[in-house]
């Protein structure tokens, strides 16, 4: 198994938090990363970037298509990638709601029986209201509907946190596959519902890939890639064209015979050089900053980070969001003086005081953002 360093990973186009054990690896894509209509160059993100596999946002509830679905789905493959689809799960308490979401999704993304797909994806993420013992059932009822009409064992994508408190840790799944959202340069060791292994794990959600625009998500398969490609309906993995056999060189012609050379005129005595004036010392590099975000982007900004948890010391686009929030410079690093004025925004506003970025800060800064948003525009 190949240890990967950020180096590495720069070096093929694709970058992310170190990862202590990083074998195979692709990203994730929406239509967020086609800002303005731009193409993903699904042949830079696999021969410079060095994505093995990617999954694409298909649907979302029963009223959303990604318009760049069968694109991205089409291009993967024809890239020999191996490809995977996914639903953003919409829970509702309304009847039949999991059965039509299900529906939806294999209506659009197909049943996922070619060679090179994975399996189908429940991208758990809100609750819709739900309490634990009814999103459970909302879950097991798509998971079930979708298996009985794509004959696969679909696969659950969820963070250890939304599993452990929106769905009660419940161990009902465990036939299911996993992916774990985790944001740490190390795999979890602790995952919920009882499962014993996860199948993929996304480590980031600030990745750069080659050929995609902005950041993005990746996530590193568990696994060989001969184990990627047999579940990918068991297709054999892409065999490395042989490099070129090269054309047998000519002789030589022999060469001719020397022509004596004149004899050297003696050099004139070389003029002393000037000493060096020493080098100004170099400007100390800048400190990272962040522009500051407009109302909508910053709600979307906060939506990303909502389910992960961040103490000082972190750093990113996601801390920098949250210092927008609490007034702050936004440097983008988690200082002990942040979490000070963190803790007193958490007083002040009545969530939980831990002085942490945790899913219900991102959640209690999405609601003044959005509510400062709504009153700007009343």
């Amino acid at each position: 198994m190949l240890r990967l360093a950020a180096a590495t990973l720069a070096a093929v186009g694709l970058s992310g938090p170190a990862i202590a054990h990083a074998q195979v690896i692709g990203p994730d894509v929406a239509s967020y990363q086609h800002p303005s209509g731009f193409s993903i160059d699904w042949g830079a993100a696999n021969a410079t970037g060095g994505a093995a596999f990617a999954f694409v946002k298909a649907t979302e509830g029963t009223g959303y298509t990604n318009p760049y679905f069968r694109g991205d789905f089409a291009a993967v493959h024809a890239r020999g990638m191996a490809r995977g689809a996914y639903h953003f799960a919409r829970p509702s308490l309304a009847g039949g709601s999991a059965t039509a979401q299900a529906d939806y999704f294999v209506r659009v993304a197909g049943k996922l029986g070619a060679r090179g797909d994975l399996p189908p994806v429940l991208d758990l993420e809100v609750t819709g209201g739900l309490k634990p013992a009814q999103l459970t059932a909302w879950v097991s009822t798509w998971l079930k509907r979708v298996k009985a009409t794509t004959g696969r064992t679909p696969m659950v994508y969820v963070s250890p946190y939304f599993w452990t408190h929106s769905m009660g840790n419940s161990t009902a799944f465990r036939s299911y596959y996993l992916w774990v959202a985790s944001w740490s340069s190390r795999p979890p060791t602790a995952l919920p519902g009882g499962w014993s292994r996860y199948t993929f794990w996304q480590y980031t959600n600030a990745g750069k890939v080659a050929g995609i625009s902005g950041r993005v998500d990746l996530s590193a398969f568990n696994g060989t890639v001969a184990a990627l490609w047999a579940l990918a309906n068991g297709a054999p993995a892409p065999v490395p064209a042989p490099a070129p056999t090269p054309s047998p060189v000519p002789a030589p012609a022999p060469a001719p015979a020397p022509v004596p050379a004149p004899a050297p005129t003696p050099a004139p005595a070389p003029t002393p050089e000037p000493s060096p004036s020493p080098a100004p010392a170099p400007a100390p590099a800048p400190s990272p900053s962040y522009s500051e975000l407009s109302r909508l982007d910053l709600i979307r900004a906060l939506y990303q980070q909502s389910r992960s948890t961040l103490e000082p010391g972190a750093s990113g686009a996601g801390v920098a969001a949250a210092q927008q929030v609490l007034g702050l410079p936004r440097t983008g690093t988690f200082t002990p003086s942040m979490a000070a004025s963190l803790l007193a925004w958490q007083r002040s506003h009545g969530v939980h005081a831990a002085g942490v970025l945790d899913p219900r800060t991102w959640w209690a800064m999405i609601a003044v953002t959005h509510r400062q948003h709504h009153h700007r525009n009343d």
